[in-house]
C-alpha cells in the first residue's frame, strides 16, 4: 500500500512516497528529473531496485516503465501539466 506524504510548500522540493512493504528500505530509491529525462536511482538498498524486471543502480524511465521495490510494483506515467 502506498501512502503519499503531503507535498512540501515549494514545487521543486523533493516529494516523498511511503511504500508499506517490509522489502523496501527506509531510503530505497530516488527519482531525478532534468534535461527532459527522468531517472530512478537506487540508494544502495538491501533488496535492490528493478526497472522492467532488471536490477539497476540507475535507469532512465519512460512512460509505462515498471519500478519494482520489495514486492511492490509502481508504474511510471508521464502526465501533462
Amino acid at each position: 500500500m502506498m501512502t503519499p506524504k503531503p507535498a512540501p510548500p515549494a514545487d521543486d522540493a523533493p516529494h516523498l512516497m511511503v511504500v508499506d512493504d517490509p522489502g523496501v528500505s527506509r531510503r530505497h530509491a530516488e527519482i531525478h528529473t532534468g534535461s527532459g529525462r527522468v531517472r530512478v536511482v537506487d540508494l544502495r538498498s538491501t533488496n535492490g531496485t528493478f526497472v522492467d524486471g532488471e536490477r539497476v543502480a540507475s535507469a532512465e524511465l519512460h512512460d509505462g516503465s515498471t519500478i519494482t521495490v520489495g514486492r511492490s510494483r509502481l508504474v511510471f506515467r508521464l502526465g501533462q501539466r
